[in-house]
Parts: structure tokens; C-alpha cells; sequence
């Protein structure tokens, strides 16, 4: 399965977020989407991953899951742990 995430923040720093999950094919399974507090596109990006995760964990979705995200720190801060000086720690 493929997670395909993104967040996005207007210049008035409200933030959405959504994603869509595939198939081994590519095919559709499902997509979602959901406004979010003001925050940074960091931020934005990590709630859509968060989302995204918690949707396949409710539905069952346990097995091996590939995310894609066009955000490079957000994809580092899932694989590495997120900084103790960054904003989003905590």
C-alpha cells in the first residue's frame, strides 16, 4: 500500500492537509482530507502523514506501507525522530 500525503498553508497561515492510499496497482482505495489549526507547512505536512496513518490503523490497514510526501524533512523527522529543537517536537 502507498500513502501519498500533503499539507498546504495559505498566505493567511490557515493549513489543510489530505492524502490518498493506493494499491500495489495504483489503484484508488481511498482519499481524505481535513482542515487544520493555524500552523507552518511542516507542521501541515506531518498532521496529513498523522492523519493519513491513523485512517489505515482505524480501518485495519497494518501491513507494509509506503509514504510519499514531497516534503523531505517531514519523510526525515518519520524515519529519523524529529530534532529537540525544532517547533514540532513534543
Amino acid at each position: 500500500l502507498k500513502l501519498n500525503c500533503d499539507g498546504v498553508v495559505a498566505t493567511s497561515s490557515f493549513a489543510s492537509c489530505g492524502g490518498v492510499l493506493l494499491d500495489n496497482w495504483g489503484n484508488f482505495i481511498l482519499g481524505f482530507s481535513c482542515l487544520i489549526r493555524h500552523c507552518s507547512i511542516i507542521h501541515a505536512e506531518l498532521w496529513a502523514m498523522f492523519y493519513g496513518l491513523k485512517i489505515l490503523r482505524d480501518r485495519n490497514f497494518c501491513d507494509q506501507i509506503i509514504i510519499e510526501s514531497d516534503s523531505i524533512i517531514a519523510i526525515q523527522f518519520l524515519n529519523e525522530g524529529c530534532p529537540r529543537t525544532h517547533s514540532c517536537y513534543g
